[in-house]
This record gives C-alpha cells, structure tokens and sequence, in this order.
C-alpha cells in the first residue's frame, strides 16, 4: 500500500473506530417497548394495581399511567435482573424516555432512612439487595440508595430539571460501585452503591405506589430497557483523546494535500 493510500484511509479508520467505540451494540428487544402497541404486562411484567382510575393504556406507541388517587397504587414489577452492582461486576444500565405529566415531592423524615417521596418512582435492586430509586416529580428528581430496612441510605439532592415539557431520556449506569445518573446523555449525580437489604432483590419496579402517604403521578412512557452494556463506551477521557485523534488525522491530511496542491502549480514565466 502505497504512503498517499495509507493516510487517504486513516481518517475514516479512525473514525470509524470511535463511533464503534461509543454505540453499543444495537438490542434486539427492549424490556418494555410501547411502539409494540401493549401494556407492560403483555410483554413480561406483573401489574400491581389497587384503587387507580383511570386504568392504564398505551395510544400512539406511549404508555399513559395515571394514578393520582391518594393510597392508590399503579405499577408493574420484572424480577428478572441476574446482576450485581459491586466493584468488578458487569456494568449495568437502566434507561427509558419518559415525560411526567403530574408528580408530587414531599420531604420527611421516617424511622427506616424514608427522607422524601415523589408520586412516580423507579427502582432497581440487583441479586444482593442493593438498589437505587430515581423519583421524578413536577419540578425535577432525585436519587437514592434507600428502600425499607435499610436506615442509612444515600440520597441526592434534589435536583431541578424539566421533566414536564416533553420527553427526557434517562439513564443509571452502575459500574465499579458507582450509580451515575444522565439526562438526556449529561451527568446529572452519582451515588456509591448503598448498603444490602435482603427482602428485595433481582427487581426493576416503576410506576406510582404511595402508600397512603402522597398523591400518585401520571406519566407518559415510550420505553424502558435495562441489562449488561454489552459495548464498551470510553470514558469521556477517553473519547476525547479519539475525536482529537480523528481531528488531526483530518488536519495533518489537509495540510500535506495543500502543500502538494501548492508545488503542483505550473510557472507563470
């Protein structure tokens, strides 16, 4: 291969070889996906509802979930994870796109380490009994190791965000004891891996389950999908060592092919 080929393919090597880096591999399924046109329990997962009105549905590839009844319960639960979050496991991921129509926060202080609760909520608990609850309210949403037993969780602070004007992606990524939570692909906080509580493991629950202790939320849902990230994704360190490989790569290139242009031109004498 000749000098001139050699460096006409090594832009595109290089980017190529980011891009493959940085998107996972494409799945098959989705966990739940509303595009299918069913209710969550139609593709694997248990309903639990008591005195919710109205009645889910799913229109237009969304999932309406509506439970603003006090002491009303609407929400579906998968006991399917085969994962754990500690240091050196497999990195897991949770992720769906959603947008809240009408979820309330309260803060309060409980006697099992309960310091607040939103009216929708997503939990996750791996097959030790570690977990991490993402509640999404009006106003923005909040992260936490909590769940009940446990009386030291780890919580975030609230954080505002616009979870009502359309859809937002969200995605918690655990690896090497850290949970890191994105919106939209930016870092909003992270957690340590809290502590384990044997009474709840291998489970994903979503959806609104007060309690009694505050209105239920409403939301509208396209997906949820969580499980092993199969590619590997770089660091943004690392990432940025890859763009800036590519862009001088493409600058190096240029500037060889201005100057080979430039003695190439034929004399005006």
């Amino acid at each position: 291969m000749s000098t001139r080929t050699f460096r006409t393919l090594l832009v595109p090597t290089l980017c190529a070889l980011a891009l493959s880096c940085i998107l996972p591999s494409a799945r098959a399924q989705r966990e739940y996906d509303a595009a299918n046109g069913t209710l969550p329990e139609a593709q694997g997962w248990t309903y639990i509802g008591s005195n919710a009105s109205p009645t889910p549905s799913v229109s237009g590839g969304i999932l309406f979930q509506n439970s603003l009844t006090n002491n009303a319960t609407q929400a579906w639960r998968r006991t399917d994870i085969v994962n754990d979050f500690n240091i050196g496991s497999p990195r897991f991921f949770f992720e769906t796109n959603i947008k809240v129509d009408q979820s309330d926060y309260i803060n309060f202080l409980g006697s099992s380490g309960d310091a607040w609760r939103t009216g929708y909520m997503m939990y996750v608990a791996d097959n030790d009994g570690h977990s991490f609850i993402l509640g999404l309210t009006n106003n923005g949403l909040r992260l936490s190791t909590d769940q009940n037993g446990v009386t030291d969780a780890l919580s975030s602070p609230f954080l505002n965000f616009d979870t009502t004007s359309g859809f937002n992606t969200y995605r918690l990524e655990v690896s090497n004891g850290i949970g890191d939570l994105y919106a939209n692909g930016s870092l909003l906080t992270s957690l340590p891996v809290g502590q384990t509580y044997s009474g709840v493991s291998n489970r994903v629950l979503i959806g609104s389950f007060p309690g009694g202790i505050q209105p239920g939320g409403s939301t509208e849902m396209h997906y949820l999908d969580y499980g092993v990230v199969t590619a590997a994704t770089p660091e943004p360190s690392t990432f940025a060592l890859l763009v800036g490989m590519g862009v001088t790569g493409i600058g190096v290139t240029m500037r060889r092919r201005g100057q080979k242009s430039r003695t190439a031109l034929p004399s005006r004498e």
